[in-house]
Order: C-alpha cells, then structure tokens, then sequence
C-alpha cells in the first residue's frame, strides 16, 4: 500500500470529508456502536458539503458472511464509493462488496483493531470460512482522536491477534527451511512482533501512548505480512463457535495458534516422519458429509477432495520427508521459542487485567475437534502434511 493511501493523524476525519466530495454519490457500510457514536456527525459535515449519501447497517454482533455481503450489495445502488465506518466486520464486509461491484472502497475506522483496515483480503465467516482476496483500500482515514477512544478490550484483541502471528511466522519459516519458499521478510515481522509485545508494558502508564503505536505496527505488519498464503491460525479461529470466545476474535487467534504451535512441536518430535493413514477417497467423502450443510451441491464436494488429493500427493515424497527429518531440530526450537514467547505475552496480560478471566483457555479438544476439516480448506503447507502424516483428525 502507497503511504499516502493511509491517512494517520489528528485531524484525519476532515481530510475523509475533502476527499469524498469528488463522488457524487456515497454509500456508508457501518454498525450499531459507530452508528451511534459517529455517524450523526459524519452525516451533518456531508450534508453541509452537498454530498448525496445514504447508509446501511449491519445488525448486532454481526459477521462478515456471504448473507451479510449480498445485503450490503443490494443497498449500494448507484453509489460511486464505498465508505466503511467501523471495524474489522464493517471494513471486511465493504471490501467484498466493493470488490464484487468494482468500486472503490474508503475506510474510517473507529475503533483499533487487527490489519483487515489495511490488507488486500478478507474473512468470510460462512459455514466454512475463507479468506477473499480482495483489493486494497483506495483510502484509510485513521483519525487519533476517535482511535483513542478504544475500548480497553479491543486493545487487548488486537495485542493477541498481532501476538498470534507467531504460529504463521513459523509456518513461513518451516516452508522456507522445508521447500526453500519465503515470499517475505521474517526478521522484519519478527521485528514488528517484539515491539508490540513490548507495549503491554506502556498500557500501565500511557494508554493513549500504546494505542497509537499500535496503530503504527499493525499498519506496518500489513504491509509486511503475505496472505497470499492462507494463514491456518486465521482460519482456525473462525471455526471455533465458542460462548466465551465467540466475539474475541484477537483471543480467538492467540489460543488457536498456541494449540496448532503444539501440534507441530508434538509432530516434529517424533522420531519417524513417515506417512501413515493415507486418506482414501470415500474416508474423506464420508468425513465431509457429515458436513453436508457447509456445501450447496455434491460437485463442490468431489472438486475439494480432488484438489486435496492433488495437493499432498505433491507435497508427499521422499525429498520433502528429507528435508523434514535433516530440519527437525531446529524446527522443533524455532517451534517451542514461539510456544514460550505466547506464554509470556499471556502472562503479561494477566497482569495487566484484574479480571483474569478474560484470557482464560477454552477446552483444547474443541480446537483439535476443529483441525479435521483445517486441512482440507487451507493451503498452508504444514497442516496439509500433519493431516496427510495421520496426525491430525483427519482419517
């Protein structure tokens, strides 16, 4: 993303209302909370500026679904822009729509959150969630003052959805050691990640201080971290339908990783890499029709399995295995550091909080339950070699 394409200041929110007088007609994705808070006023200046608007909003505790996006399509009209003011849901749900109508898209968040506001794709929270590849936003508008109105929750969301990049630095890292691929710059996200984590230090003695740098390194992490590979943790959290967890989606991403960091670690440990359990065609048809509601015709089952199939069969030979068993070790280190790094950045964050139970750990067998289907939907490389291995729920 150019620089000049995120607008991050003071006085952000009236350079939003300059740039949108060049549309003649707005459309304004937004939600309950930014609704409420922020939509009076943005109203009043486009009114004042003879701008043609009109707005949608999504209901309560909304998510980005393919339902919530086809909603959203039917409002936009004869609009020339897509405005989005709001959240991650709210940003998310207007890049498919401007994606889907071919406009382009602004942003005006209201709340900090994870670097959907910045990134080219989206998480459609359907059945089966996927991430949408999507266009960057034309404009981003992050005004100071409304950012550091932040709710103490959200800033603890986005600490753990940056903290739980880790499990995705280690996939990268395993696909370069393993396949020689690295399409980004590690040491620079690593980099990104430690000083993050060093702001829970600051939340203690200058809120507004850490809330405005953290706006800083998750703009910064999206420019550095690729989604072009999918990022299992991300798909993971999303699976998980947890009454505790259910609107947390940073906390969400910290725990999942942390389970799927163990998985790894408890792989790569074994002293024999070798396949096992290869899944047959109607093991897997059968695992996939206890899910018959996740699909709309048979046909999408039959290609799944098929590219599964296609993928592992690739990914499965004795070179890889090699490289695998040569790796291990320091797979297994780089795989346990990240293990204890999350640990800590918890531990922080107890401390930080008097109620201890906001980050307290859901039942690990409803994660591991939810890692049969990862594999076959995510094209990260190491769940698709732990499921093809036998060593995830899969057969």
């Amino acid at each position: 993303m150019k620089e000049n394409n995120v607008i991050f200041e003071k006085d952000a929110i009236k350079k939003f209302f300059q740039q949108i007088k060049q549309y003649n007609k707005v459309f304004i994705l937004t939600s309950p909370t930014p609704k409420e808070k922020f939509l009076p006023l943005i109203s009043n200046l486009l009114k004042e500026n003879n701008v043609t608007f009109w707005t949608y909003c999504l209901p309560k505790n909304a998510t980005c679904t393919s339902e919530n996006v086809l909603k959203a399509c039917s409002f936009v009209k004869g609009a020339s822009v897509v405005v989005a003011l709001g959240a991650g849901t709210v940003a998310d749900t207007a890049k498919i729509v401007s994606k889907k109508l071919s406009l382009p898209c602004v942003i005006v968040p209201t709340t900090i959150t994870h670097f959907g506001i910045f990134s080219s794709c989206a998480v459609l929270c359907d059945a089966i969630p996927k991430i949408i590849e999507t266009e960057k936003p034309t404009k981003v508008y992050l005004d100071e003052r409304i950012i550091n109105e932040s709710p103490e929750q959200f800033i603890t969301s986005t600490l753990c959805f940056s903290l739980g990049l880790l499990e995705h630095v280690f996939a990268l890292e395993t696909q370069s050691l393993i396949a020689g691929e690295q399409n980004v710059n590690l040491q620079e996200i690593k980099s990104k990640i430690k000083k993050i984590e060093e702001l829970c230090g600051w939340l203690s003695l200058s809120n507004s201080f850490a809330i405005l740098n953290l706006m800083d390194y998750v703009f910064d992490l999206s420019s550095l971290v690729s989604f072009k590979i999918e990022n299992s943790a991300l798909m993971l959290s999303n699976l998980i339908n947890c009454s505790t967890l259910k609107h947390n989606f940073g906390e969400k991403y910290l725990l999942c990783g942390q389970v799927l960091l163990k998985c790894y670690s408890n792989f790569l440990k074994q002293k024999l890499i070798l396949p096992k359990n290869i899944p047959e065609r109607e093991k897997i048809l059968q695992i996939l029709s206890k899910k018959t509601d996740f699909f709309h015709v048979s046909t999408e089952i039959e290609e799944i399995f098929n590219r599964y199939i296609l993928k592992t069969n690739y990914l499965l030979n004795q070179n890889l295995q090699f490289k695998i068993q040569a790796s291990r070790i320091k797979l297994v280190e780089k795989c346990l550091e990240k293990q204890v790094n999350i640990s800590k950045f918890r531990g922080k964050l107890f401390a930080l909080n008097s109620n201890s139970k906001r980050l307290r750990m859901i039942d690990e067998n409803e994660l591991f339950s939810s890692l049969e289907i990862l594999p076959v939907f995510s094209s990260s490389l190491l769940p698709s070699l732990l499921s093809r291995y036998g060593y995830l729920n899969v057969v």
